[in-house]
C-alpha cells in the first residue's frame, strides 16, 4: 500500500502539487488526470524518490 498524506512540492519556490490526502492499494489500477503542467509527472518522481517533497510523506507499506 502507498499512503500519501500533507505532500507540499515546490520547484523554484512556486507552490506546484499539494495532495491533501491518497491511498493505493496493490493489486488496483489507477489513472492520475490533469492538465498540462499540472504536476502529474512531479508527483510520480516525487514517489519514486527523485523529487523531495517539501512537507508531507509517502509511505510504502
Amino acid at each position: 500500500m502507498l499512503k500519501i498524506d500533507n505532500l507540499e512540492i515546490k520547484s523554484a519556490e512556486k507552490r506546484v502539487l499539494i495532495a491533501d490526502y491518497a491511498v493505493f492499494q496493490p493489486g488496483t489500477s489507477y489513472l492520475i488526470l490533469g492538465k498540462n503542467q499540472s504536476g502529474k509527472t512531479l508527483l510520480l518522481k516525487a514517489i519514486s524518490g527523485q523529487y523531495k517533497a517539501v512537507s508531507g510523506d509517502i509511505n510504502w507499506q
